[in-house]
């Protein structure tokens, strides 16, 4: 079932002129359209991207999927079917499929936080503008901003954007499962998370060759909104730098509404 993309997507970021490296993070974003795609050994929640493929499988698949490799390690060039489907039997036929099992998950463990830190960027997104945790936990304490990206606007960058699935307890990813379907385990847990993160209703973009940065279209930079707790000096730096910079972006200020918990945005004029 294809999953409908909002509008926009958020992100949320501190924003303290004391801070040099977040000022000029701040600044690479708005003026040179550059974000920053994290490792995934730099997200907050040790679980994220931990998640071991598991190899349960019945005879059948395991000894196609022996067959399968065999015939592609170079090691064993043009060796004939039967020998190697031999082969697959004699290890069908003694432990060496609970050892291969077991092998494999030892080594995928060990190499895939290796590959992933090396491989993988990550930037992350919210759907929601006015989740008040949210302002919290990424906005320092509401006195940060948030960034509204336009996906239309930015299809060159957002068309790769994924759901983040929510989860009880640990996905079942199936490394033959997808191994099967030509299908890659990795992508499926880069997008789990704990259940106790559903608030945030993120949004993720990839990219594959590593930590980095990546420039986005101009004008999918939409509005840059300020938290309900930002204070003056900031607030008036931020309205100077947009608009000595880039007029075309809505400037907007998160207020606290006045008889219910919640935030109402106003544009600053």
């Amino acid at each position: 079932m294809s999953v409908i993309k909002p509008k926009c997507l958020y992100k949320f970021r501190s924003i303290n002129l004391d801070h040099k490296v977040g000022i000029e993070r701040f600044k690479q974003i708005v003026i040179e359209n550059k974000l920053y795609f994290a490792a995934p050994s730099e997200i907050n929640d040790p679980f994220d991207c931990k998640i071991p493929p598991n190899f349960d499988a019945d005879e059948k698949t395991l000894r196609q999927f022996i067959i399968d490799e065999t015939r592609n390690n170079p090691d064993f060039p043009g060796a004939p079917d039967s020998v190697i489907e031999s082969f697959a039997d004699d290890v069908i036929a003694s432990d060496g499929v609970k050892k291969l099992s077991k092998d494999m998950l030892a080594s995928m463990r060990l190499a895939q936080g290796q590959i992933l830190n090396r491989n993988v960027g990550v930037c992350c997104f919210s759907a929601v503008k006015n989740d008040i945790l949210l302002w919290a936990h990424y906005a320092n304490g509401h006195t940060g901003i948030c960034l509204e990206f336009n996906i239309q606007k930015g299809i060159q960058l957002f068309h790769r954007a994924k759901p983040v699935k929510y989860y009880k307890s640990y996905p079942n990813v199936n490394f033959f499962k997808c191994y099967h379907k030509n299908e890659h385990w990795m992508p499926k847990i880069l997008i789990a998370k704990a259940n106790c993160w559903k608030y945030e209703s993120e949004w993720r973009v990839f990219k594959f060759d590593g930590p980095g940065l990546e420039i986005f279209p101009e004008c999918c930079l939409t509005a840059i909104i300020f938290g309900c707790q930002m204070q003056d000096r900031e607030k008036h730096f931020l309205i100077n730098f947009v608009k000595e910079n880039k007029m075309g972006i809505k400037l907007i200020e998160a207020r606290m509404k006045e008889n219910k918990y919640g935030l109402k945005f106003m544009q600053i004029t």
